[in-house]
């Protein structure tokens, strides 16, 4: 008679070497495929938060870190001073990070991040970076420009 823990073990192997011979089949594709949305849509918040925890890990930082920026930013873009919407739902704030600091294949290593912004201001934010390395731009004082070539300044790279 085996103990609880051999049967333990031997199942994990068994099932292990099942799915390897089976994984090919259409069939057994079509349940995996069913089951995982099935529980997809039981557990949607664990889902959620573990897709954003990916999300933050590609940038170099973790779910606190943001958490932390949020509040210091009272939960609004740090340029517009707005939430960030788009066809009338409000969507979360986006990383914004310096992209040419990091040379990598993920989405930052995480010392370049500046802050969270909208998706309008972060598009913007984008032209802006690609203007400045043209030429001066030479903005109104008190306009969302000056804001934004400001906010560059606070985060630029320093020179050593």
């Amino acid at each position: 008679m085996k103990t609880k823990e051999e049967t333990k073990q031997y199942m994990k192997v068994y099932m292990h070497d099942r799915h390897q011979i089976k994984k090919n089949e259409p069939e057994y594709k079509a349940a995996r495929a069913r089951l995982a949305q099935l529980d997809r849509l039981a557990r949607p918040e664990f889902f959620r938060a573990r897709e954003f925890a990916r999300e933050m890990k590609k940038y170099g930082t973790t779910v606190d870190w943001y958490r932390d920026k949020l509040i210091a930013q009272n939960g609004l873009c740090v340029l517009c001073s707005h939430l960030s919407h788009h066809h009338g739902t409000i969507q979360r704030l986006q990383v914004d990070h310096d992209h040419e600091h990091c040379d990598l294949h993920t989405k930052s290593c995480g010392k370049c991040l500046r802050g969270l912004l909208c998706a309008d201001c972060n598009i913007l934010l984008s032209y802006i970076e690609r203007v400045l390395k043209e030429g001066t731009i030479v903005p109104n004082k008190g306009t969302w420009l000056s804001k934004a070539l400001a906010y560059l300044d606070r985060y630029a790279p320093t020179q050593a």
